[in-house]
């Protein structure tokens, strides 16, 4: 996937030369050329020095991309799963701030440079990183663009956290903190959930459904709040939700509101989508007939859930651990 190259000459070989260079310069019979040369070459050696250790990557584009091995000022572009930087500890100094205004960790990112949507290129040059990191959405020429300014790294923001997290930990010199995480994640969810479901009675195979209505048209997700509710140890996957989305190889599939109970869970969980038009599409969807007839709904396991929850980011899913036995009560 990767090999790392060094470039330049260590400290030690230019010290070597300069030395070398300086007792032949005091020989008698060099000419004032020779030692003009020689001084290039130090100083060309001393250059090369500071330059920083790289390695190549294939990002999940199939771009060959040559990134340094320790980045230090990077653009994470990507308004879905910024906590993957937050909870590997990584400083960034541009940010795609579009859904941030909905997200938990808001206060934790205000003072990072906020590059609009779509990107402002004068601002991303103004920030002179080292590395960028984007979602799927910057490729043509707006991918062309932007990788003229730094390393810029395609990822995959809809694959699981368990693979995201590893690669993400690779870009950033950061692999044992990823590899870490991802086992104390683990070690958390299986606690969590086993006291959880003690608590409010939750059978071992008992479903649930998150659905997302918005705009007139209503989705069924397994990724963002799902992400968590379908965990090893957390709720099945109705069999109608697996076989449009999981089976299908997609993070969440639209079906028609006449089809909402055959997708309906043993649990529903109902994403509040916004404000305004929205909230009262939610509003008319749950006094409908469909809706009040469902099971979950007779046995009181409906749950609105604000947006903000609605994240596939290490940092939400893990925050929502804490959270999800008030969202539920």
């Amino acid at each position: 996937m990767y090999s790392v190259k060094r470039w330049g000459w260590s400290i030690g070989a230019v010290l070597v030369l300069s030395i070398g260079l300086s007792a032949c310069s005091s020989n008698e019979g060099g000419s004032v050329n020779e030692g003009t040369t020689e001084q290039t070459a130090v100083k060309e050696a001393e250059a090369a020095a500071e330059k920083p250790e790289t390695k190549e990557y294939v990002d999940y584009l199939g771009r060959k991309v040559e990134i340094p091995t320790n980045p230090q000022r990077i653009v994470y572009y990507d308004n879905k799963t910024f906590g993957d930087m937050l909870v590997l500890g990584a400083d960034a100094v541009g940010q795609d701030g579009r859904l941030l205004s909905d997200s938990i960790y808001e206060d934790q990112v205000k003072d990072i440079e906020d590059l609009g949507a779509p990107l402002n290129l004068e601002k991303l040059v103004d920030l002179q990183p080292d590395l960028i990191i984007t979602g799927l959405h910057a490729q043509g020429d707006e991918l062309d663009q932007i990788a003229k300014v730094a390393p810029t790294v395609g990822v995959d923001v809809d694959a699981p956290l368990e693979e995201r997290l590893p690669v993400l930990g690779l870009l950033l010199n950061k692999e044992k903190e990823a590899q870490q995480w991802l086992a104390d994640y683990e070690a958390q969810s299986e606690q969590a959930w086993n006291e959880f479901k003690k608590s409010v009675n939750i059978g071992p195979d008992d479903t649930a459904t998150v659905f997302l209505n918005v705009n007139r048209s209503l989705y069924v997700m397994t990724t963002g709040l799902a992400g968590d509710l379908y965990s090893p140890h957390g709720f099945k996957i109705p069999d109608e939700v697996k076989k449009v989305t999981i089976d299908e190889n997609l993070p969440w599939a639209q079906i028609s509101l006449e089809n909402l109970p055959a997708f309906a869970g043993d649990h529903v969980f109902l994403i509040a989508a916004g404000a305004g038009q929205d909230s009262a599409e939610n509003d008319e969807l749950m006094q409908s007939a469909l809706w009040t007839d469902l099971p979950a709904v007779k046995n009181g396991h409906v749950y609105v859930v604000e947006q903000k929850w609605n994240k596939r980011d290490a940092y939400t899913m893990r925050e929502l651990l804490n959270e999800l036995p008030a969202i539920m009560k």
